[in-house]
């Protein structure tokens, strides 16, 4: 049974922070995906939904794409579906 909270709901955007200048100095971290790739993915998902599509497949699908991009000597064409 859902309920709505009728308590205070702060947006989100106030408490997310993304930053990863950290994991980029002290890992050496970089992202896989620039701006485009990433939102690519993020209107493939968006569409998936709205016609229907099941979430997990594309979800999961778009998970093994990201590690086969980070990485390819590990998960390459080989990845378990």
């Amino acid at each position: 049974d859902w309920r709505i909270d009728p308590g205070p709901h702060p947006h989100e955007a106030t408490w997310l922070k993304l930053d990863s200048s950290r994991a980029r100095a002290r890992l050496g971290w970089s992202p896989t995906w620039d701006l485009d790739a990433a939102l690519r993915s993020i209107v493939a998902w968006y569409v998936a939904l709205r016609e229907g599509a099941s979430i997990r497949d594309v979800t999961l699908a778009q998970i093994r794409e990201a590690h086969e991009a980070t990485f390819p000597a590990l998960f390459g064409p080989a990845y378990p579906t």
